[in-house]
């Protein structure tokens, strides 16, 4: 397996049928998808370059994503790089997938002189799996975020 860094419109297209994956896996209800408001906001933030794509491919397809926005650090003067999604089929997941996709995300943030990383995971998914991967790989946690539905 091997990682892309991509802001190209068609690989923003074969994402979706990632993020459709994990909502059947995580439980989060289909209706709340929408194909072509993904597709708008990630042309949109992709094409003034806030944004991009590490994708993990098998045999010239896609078999895992990470999407990461590049924004500043607002009470800070420098810039950083937040993960928004991270997903792999389920057949693909041996461990290395997803160190390949951080590893890339942090290189391609440094590239673009971030200062800073910020990844993530739900509470209700995987969460021992991904705070063991995130801190072996030099992320602390620094804070909680909470939503409320409105």
């Amino acid at each position: 397996m091997k990682t892309r860094i991509t802001s190209e419109l068609e690989d923003i297209q074969k994402v979706y049928d990632l993020l459709e994956a994990f909502a059947r896996e995580a439980g989060i209800k289909p209706d709340v998808l929408d194909r072509g408001n993904f597709f708008d906001q990630w042309s949109a933030i992709t094409g003034i370059g806030a944004a991009f794509l590490v994708l993990l491919e098998c045999d010239d397809r896609v078999v895992g994503a990470l999407g990461a926005l590049v924004h500043p650090a607002i009470y800070w003067n420098w810039t950083m790089c937040s993960e928004t999604f991270m997903f792999i089929f389920p057949e693909y997941r041996t461990g290395l997938g997803a160190v390949r996709l951080l590893r890339a995300f942090e290189l391609e943030a440094k590239r673009r002189g971030c200062k800073q990383l910020a990844a993530g995971h739900k509470l209700y998914y995987q969460t021992e799996s991904m705070k063991r991967l995130l801190t072996d790989l030099g992320f602390v946690p620094k804070e909680i975020m909470y939503l409320k539905e409105l």
